[in-house]
């Protein structure tokens, strides 16, 4: 990865992709390169919603919440949509102790 344009962004995926080459980065540590839309539907995985219950909470359509998926898994680097769904799950019960 060659970024050179110092933002803030590429300076955390940069900083991530030393560790990952380490081996030292979690999966939850990973979640923090979703983008603000991964969020939304990583959100909603946890509670085990369908890729139609998310189409339609988001206003967008199943094959843009498939796309999604597909990048949450790629980033997360886990195995599919069962695995992030869990990640979402312990994620949000160690970090939104009121369930937002």
């Amino acid at each position: 990865m060659n970024v050179s344009h110092g933002c803030q962004s590429c300076a955390l995926v940069r900083m991530h992709c030393a560790k990952w080459q380490a081996g030292e980065v979690s999966v939850l540590e990973r979640v923090e390169l979703l983008s603000a839309r991964e969020w939304d539907v990583f959100r909603m995985l946890s509670t085990g919603s369908s890729n139609r219950d998310v189409s339609r909470a988001l206003c967008i359509t199943e094959r843009t919440v498939k796309a999604h998926i597909a990048s949450i898994v790629a980033k997360l680097e886990v195995a599919g949509r069962f695995q992030a769904g869990l990640v979402s799950y312990v994620y949000h019960v160690q970090n939104c102790p009121n369930g937002q």
